[in-house]
């Protein structure tokens, strides 16, 4: 079993706790310490660039396929998204309009049969739409 006491932890700087006047720490027996120099300042800073700044250099300057279908449906600007959703906004009000006919008698059959139809229509639609939007 390993004791720890306080001693063990906090030790002050000594002569041979010192390594060209700099105190030693618990991170140098562990290797961690000569590694603080590449952590820091400009070795951080050109792995990131390196790594970071250009992909997103790359998709600010080509969009893909599916990033530009991600914008479309999930921030819709212009007339074209407009169109889209206000169409599926149009829809499921239909449905909504053929459920409140179908309780009504003298509608109800055929009121009922396009309301089916339109069911499986927006079912699928909307099943086909969320793989889309889970893909991009």
């Amino acid at each position: 079993s390993v004791h720890l006491s306080v001693n063990d932890i906090a030790r002050p700087a000594s002569p041979s706790n010192s390594v060209k006047g700099r105190t030693r720490s618990r991170g140098d027996s562990l290797g961690i310490a000569p590694l603080a120099p590449l952590l820091t300042g400009d070795c951080v800073e050109k792995m990131f660039d390196s790594r970071y700044k250009t992909q997103k250099e790359r998709r600010a300057l080509k969009p893909t396929w599916q990033s530009n279908i991600y914008n479309f449906l999930e921030r819709p600007t212009g007339w074209w998204c407009f169109g889209y959703h206000f169409s599926v906004f149009l829809m499921v009000l239909l449905c909504l309009i053929l459920s409140v006919l179908s309780t009504i008698e003298n509608h109800h059959h055929r009121a009922a049969e396009i309301l089916y139809v339109m069911e499986l229509v927006l079912v699928i639609f909307f099943g086909v739409e969320y793989g889309v939007r889970l893909w991009s």
